[in-house]
């Protein structure tokens, strides 16, 4: 390990968990100083991820086999297909290189991952308005997540929106706040590059949804995200899950902090 990648990991911003109704959320992030080496040890991320697949059977697509430059992808994850469109394309870089920050991290499965892949989704935030990507899957899922490079350094904005089975909408924001600092203050560096993971999963039947809109948009400046290893738990077909106490979900939204804005379309 380079020393930017040791003073990298040392520059870490824990896992926390989330609650909000019948949603719940797992983040983790470790910060970069460098736009140039990827991070190649990134244990808050991958314990974020592992809280997040730790109650159901997850799938993960790493875009390892999808075609550069591709906008648009019919993607498998296990037992749900899933269509991926909009603002967005697939990008490659070599083994241990980064692109102004962005790279894959596919193949993360073990605490201390091995070198990344190289390929990876990449979407840009515009400082006027915003740009959105999708995922419609085929059937009701209960588990979404996913892992990020380069969200934040210059301020940029990520929203999720889910839909759910009945049309409603629910908007959440990784981190509770949408924006998700990167660089580290401790170096006065703003370069980018950190890796963080976000998961939401849901307790109830009423809440399964069946797409995922990536809202992004820059702050001071245009911002360009990457996204890599989606992970999805498909809803189950059994008897319903039970739901939250009303009293828990009740602590856990005051104490969470998880902006969610429903709306009937």
């Amino acid at each position: 390990m380079n020393i930017k990648n040791l003073l990298a990991a040392a520059a870490i911003t824990a896992w926390s968990g989330m609650a909000c109704a019948a949603f719940t959320t797992t983040f983790g992030q470790n910060k970069n100083v460098s736009a140039n080496f990827p991070l190649t040890f990134y244990p808050e991320a991958v314990t974020a991820r592992d809280m997040f697949v730790g109650s159901g059977t997850p799938s993960f697509y790493d875009f390892e086999a999808a075609t550069v430059g591709a906008t648009s992808l019919t993607i498998n994850l296990g037992g749900v297909a899933a269509t991926l469109s909009g603002a967005g394309q697939v990008l490659s870089n070599p083994v241990g290189q980064s692109n102004f920050g962005r790279y894959s991290v596919s193949g993360v499965i073990d605490p201390d991952p091995s070198p990344q892949g190289t390929r990876y989704w990449e979407a840009t935030a515009p400082t006027s308005g915003s740009s959105s990507f999708k995922l419609d899957f085929d059937k009701a899922v209960q588990s979404f997540g996913f892992f990020a490079t380069d969200v934040g350094d210059h301020g940029g904005l990520l929203s999720l929106e889910l839909t759910l089975m009945d049309n409603s909408t629910i908007t959440i924001q990784p981190g509770g706040a949408g924006v998700v600092p990167d660089g580290d203050p401790l170096f006065n560096d703003q370069a980018s590059g950190s890796v963080l993971f976000f998961g939401v999963s849901t307790s109830l039947a009423t809440e399964y949804f069946k797409s995922v809109r990536f809202i992004s948009s820059g702050g001071s400046t245009a911002d360009i995200f990457g996204f890599d290893m989606f992970t999805v738990v498909a809803a189950p077909s059994g008897p319903n899950p039970t739901p939250l106490p009303g009293s828990l979900a009740l602590v856990g939204a005051a104490l969470g902090g998880l902006a969610l804005v429903r709306r009937r379309r």
